[in-house]
């Protein structure tokens, strides 16, 4: 796959990264790596998973920004969603995963998104 930005969908309490924590956010610690998005999953990620959110972080990769080796390109993850959280409908898609700390050196820019007067995800990435 060749993209030139990944994304990673925080919500606004996960967010700045606690540096002393190996993954951002319980999902990604229950895998075992970061769950990130191309700028076209980003939309299906936020309706699935943060729907129950006001406003969320949106953080821009650039993959020039992630070690060589650490980017794999999978299937999605499926098992029992985090409370709360639907559970994510099968998908043969292949999503990036980081197998590598998420730093602030590897974030391009970060951008805060709210939702919509309809409760809608409305953004635009590259």
């Amino acid at each position: 796959m060749t993209s030139q930005f990944v994304y990673k969908i925080l919500t606004t309490s996960q967010w700045p990264i606690d540096a002393s924590k190996a993954f951002p956010t319980p999902i990604d610690e229950r895998d075992n790596f970061v769950h990130l998005s191309t700028a076209v999953q980003a939309h299906r990620v936020a309706s699935l998973f943060y729907s129950n959110e006001k406003t969320i972080i949106i953080l821009t990769i650039p993959v020039a920004n992630i070690k060589e080796g650490e980017l794999v390109w999978e299937a999605p993850v499926h098992p029992a969603p985090i409370p709360g959280q639907e559970a994510a409908p099968p998908s043969t898609e292949l999503y990036p995963h980081l197998y590598g700390k998420l730093t602030q050196e590897l974030i391009g820019r970060v951008t805060e998104v709210s939702q919509n007067a309809e409760g809608k995800w409305e953004f635009t990435l590259e």
